[in-house]
């Protein structure tokens, strides 16, 4: 299997991740991940964080 960046690059894979439109199970789909957890293990090695945990961080915030 290739590493993560390479089927999913930084800037497009935070981009997505930080703009909550598309749940985390259908990026790991798009990035050709069959199972979660092992998308789940990977992106925690590259950003040191789960990917929803990243979401939750550098997701913008609503304008009241």
């Amino acid at each position: 299997m290739r590493p993560l960046l390479e089927r999913l690059p930084d800037p497009t894979a935070a981009a997505r991740l930080s703009g909550g439109e598309q749940s985390i199970q259908a990026l790991a789909a798009a990035a050709g991940y069959r199972s979660l957890a092992n998308f789940n293990r990977q992106f925690m090695q590259l950003r040191g964080m789960t990917p929803r945990d990243y979401r939750r961080r550098f997701r913008p915030k609503p304008r009241p």
